[in-house]
């Protein structure tokens, strides 16, 4: 049996995300170019992108934490209200999946 870090739905999770952050850090850097002509609309609309990349990147990071299974972890002490809720929904998807997993087997 493999370790839960190297499960491949977290891996294929987390390569997903991977590629969300990294098109959203070339947009960025488009954007936020000097050659490219900016007004406070296209302003607003970086700061939009950047925070939604933070959000994929604490993400991938809950589901690292989550994938480890580690029984010392302390989401209280580490993560707001918001990203508690959203921790137990993605270790409830990877637990559902699992079990869809191994009944298939």
């Amino acid at each position: 049996m493999s370790k839960p870090s190297h499960d491949l739905l977290v891996e294929k999770i987390d390569s997903t995300i991977v590629k969300e952050i990294q098109e959203l850090q070339e947009l960025i850097e488009l954007l936020s170019d000097n050659s490219t002509i900016a007004d406070a609309d296209l302003k607003g609309d970086i700061g939009i992108l950047t925070q939604k990349m933070k959000i994929y990147k604490n993400v991938r990071g809950m589901i690292k934490k989550a994938s480890m299974g580690s029984e010392d972890f302390d989401s209280k002490t580490i993560m707001s209200l918001e990203e508690r809720k959203l921790f137990m929904k993605l270790v409830k998807l990877i637990i559902r999946v699992r079990r869809v997993f191994k009944r298939g087997k």
